[in-house]
């Protein structure tokens, strides 16, 4: 796997793989993490297909009890909407999937260390889910200042026009709820489906 550290305010992280035409041509990502902070840490894998632009699709690495544990994210190949290029996001661009030729993972505009070992990236046929780590929650306020932490983190990327980020923060920090035990009840979680 390949190791992804960064300790700036607001960090970029960025590798590019190059590959055949036909490398990426499903849709699941497996994921390794270890970040000791009080959000999810939203990511962007981005594919290349030669037109000069980036198409990025947003995952989170959710929340766990302690480092190193692994988790999975999948992505739809129809996910991938975000074109950019050098900062100029084109509205109209759509993937081309016959010509893909490279991938990059990035972070951006986050505060904080993190560290982030991609394991493997794996095409799939079918739909896959994932449940997130079960974090067993002791008190109330806990769950408050993840909430918070979340919520607070996500406005500089809303701001930056991150939205697709926002949303996979928000939805992994749904998960982790719905997996968590402790002061989370059942009958809270009830309230989430």
């Amino acid at each position: 796997g390949q190791d992804y550290f960064k300790e700036d305010p607001f960090s970029t992280s960025t590798t590019r793989t190059r590959s055949d035409k036909n490398f990426f041509y499903g849709d699941a990502k497996s994921l390794g993490k270890n970040r000791k902070n009080n959000s999810p840490l939203g990511l962007y894998l981005q594919l290349s297909d030669g037109s000069g632009y980036g198409f990025s699709a947003a995952f989170a690495v959710p929340l766990s009890p302690g480092g190193g544990i692994q988790t999975s994210a999948y992505l739809p190949l129809k996910s991938f909407l975000r074109a950019d290029r050098n900062g100029y996001q084109c509205r109209r661009c759509i993937l081309d999937t016959t010509k893909i030729n490279g991938m990059g993972i990035h972070v951006v505009f986050q505060r904080g260390r993190f560290k982030v070992r991609i394991n493997s990236i794996t095409a799939v046929e079918k739909p896959v889910s994932f449940k997130s780590p079960e974090i067993p929650f002791r008190t109330v306020q806990e769950v408050e200042k993840i909430i918070f932490d979340t919520v607070f983190s996500s406005v500089h990327l809303y701001h930056r026009n991150h939205i697709e980020l926002c949303i996979s923060k928000y939805w992994s920090l749904l998960n982790t709820l719905l997996e968590s035990s402790g002061v989370v009840t059942d009958a809270v979680k009830g309230g989430f489906v």
